[in-house]
């Protein structure tokens, strides 16, 4: 209820947060570490560590990445046949046991970037089969 982003939304938030290159940063490593410093209202210095677990790649503290429940599933490395998988971003709709998952990703070969969205699966695992054929079908 009330999510109203299409797959072409989607992809084109994922077109225009890859030409940041912190973003892309973020989202092609299993975890990143944010630091901040500032001076509060009253004077005191502060710093704040805050680390992102990829909820795709393999560093998820619970285990449950999209990748490693493809990997458990299949049995084998979740890896591309005709591009280098560079990252992206996982998302849920529901709860309890009833969830429907989805992903926005992109993929690199001789320089050009690919961006894919596949959604309405219901395993975490099926997301990243939906990614990894619809790559190696449509990159040669």
């Amino acid at each position: 209820e009330n999510n109203y982003s299409t797959a072409s939304d989607m992809a084109a938030i994922m077109s225009y947060a890859l030409k940041c290159p912190l973003i892309k940063d973020v989202l092609s490593e299993d975890q990143y570490v944010f630091r901040v410093k500032y001076t509060d209202e009253v004077g005191i210095d502060k710093d704040y560590r805050f680390t992102y677990y990829s909820t795709l790649f393999n560093a998820n503290p619970d285990n449950s990445s999209r990748i490693k429940a493809y990997e458990t599933h299949y049995g084998k490395t979740f890896s591309l046949t005709n591009a280098t998988f560079g990252g992206g971003k996982t998302g849920s709709l529901g709860g309890g046991s009833s969830y429907t998952y989805s992903l926005v990703s992109y993929a690199v070969k001789d320089g050009k970037i690919y961006i894919l969205v596949t959604g309405e699966t219901p395993h975490s695992y099926a997301v990243m089969n939906d990614a990894k054929i619809l790559y190696d079908t449509y990159i040669k």
